[in-house]
């Protein structure tokens, strides 16, 4: 019994365990393969769905409203920044007013960073750029203590997907093309995702297929001024360069420094010194932290907006007047927005660097003497 107990157990195969002849099949384990094929199918057919969904709210609000369409897209316009644009607008505006209250104090850490650069013995041909990256590092260790990461201003891209679907929306029912891709795109995926998937899907698309049909004949009567045909483009190139004018306008940065750092050169000619002050030439310095506040993809992306904005009305020339009246009044709400809410949200630029131009006494007043009557000479106003 205990040699018995003892004896290891042998676990045999399950191929001796068979009676002669039999095969044994392979098992497969039940798993769900998910391709990016798969993910890009459904993103489409999300979008789709999205795209008829804007279509069927913007025709049933023109219809509910008995406006014309030339005030109808405005308004569109206006709600579509309200509910998806201005709230991440917001966000965005309040860490930029929270980053900046940081700013004197990644300036003082400069200072210190670049009397330690010097005691280093660093060489002056590198120290300019071991500061720098000092600099930086300590931000982003400032900026993560803080709570106030870059990655968080990226939300204000959130708003971008309804924007976008609301003006795909308004193309569609400008130009009636592409009704039967789009159903069978819609079915395509909606087939992928599922049945209860596939007949929402296939409901909307009739409902937005039919009310574009009625929608697209009223687009080109319902129009103002010199364009009353919304489905065409405008004949003076006005609505485009308005467009461009005011996507430049809201990319221009409103604090000064930012200016100074993205744009100097524009900036200098735009505000001209006085005549005879001369602009003094300061010697290399470390790269400022109003320039890592403002740097990225946030300052390259507002230099192409202001710098690219006369190709954005050049390659927008021949979309319908609908869409550029669309893309204008959304552009203004931004501005208007993006006014009111610096007026809430102060954005400082930090300290200002001094200049050489202070001198350590107190200039007297120049006394005025009155002038000899008939010498023709008036005297200066005070």
């Amino acid at each position: 019994m205990l040699r018995a107990a003892c004896r290891p157990r042998l676990n045999a195969p399950a191929s001796l365990l068979l009676s002669p002849g039999a095969t044994l099949q392979p098992r497969h384990a039940q798993s769900r393969s998910f391709t990016g094929g798969q993910l890009l199918t459904g993103v489409q057919t999300g979008f789709e769905a999205g795209l008829q969904t804007a279509q069927h709210v913007i025709v049933s609000f023109h219809a509910a409203s008995g406006l014309s369409w030339a005030i109808t897209i405005p308004l569109v316009a206006l709600g579509v920044n309200l509910l998806f644009r201005l709230p991440f607008t917001a966000h965005s505006d309040l860490l930029a007013h929270r980053r900046s209250k940081a700013v004197p104090v990644l300036q003082a850490w400069q200072a210190r960073l670049l009397r330690e650069a010097v005691r280093e013995k660093v060489p002056s041909d590198k120290i300019k750029d071991v500061v720098t990256k000092r600099t930086e590092r300590e931000t982003r260790r400032l900026y993560a203590a803080l709570g106030l990461q870059s990655w968080k201003l990226w939300t204000v891209l959130m708003g971008v997907p309804g924007w976008m679907m609301s003006l795909g929306a308004i193309r569609r029912l400008c130009t009636g093309a592409g009704a039967a891709d789009q159903a069978g795109a819609v079915a395509t995926g909606s087939a992928a995702l599922g049945p209860a998937a596939g007949d929402y899907a296939a409901s909307v698309s009739a409902l937005a297929d039919a009310a574009s049909h009625t929608a697209q004949s009223t687009f080109a009567a319902e129009g103002m001024l010199w364009f009353t045909d919304l489905t065409a483009a405008d004949p003076y190139y006005i609505l485009p360069f308005c467009f461009a004018a005011l996507t430049a306008v809201n990319a221009w940065p409103q604090n000064k420094s930012t200016r100074e750092t993205l744009f100097p050169r524009l900036n200098r000619l735009l505000t001209r010194s006085p005549a005879g002050e001369s602009q003094p030439e300061t010697s290399p310095e470390p790269k400022s932290v109003a320039v890592s506040a403002v740097g990225g993809w946030r300052g390259n992306m507002t230099k192409f907006l202001v710098f690219g904005s006369p190709m954005l009305g050049i390659l927008t020339a021949s979309f319908p007047a609908a869409m550029h009246l669309y893309t204008i009044t959304s552009a203004s709400s931004t501005l208007v927005a993006k006014h009111i809410l610096s007026r809430f949200f102060v954005t400082n630029g930090g300290v200002e660097v001094c200049k050489h131009r202070e001198i350590p006494v107190i200039r007297p007043k120049i006394p005025r003497k009155p002038m000899p009557e008939g010498s023709g000479v008036k005297p200066l106003a005070s």
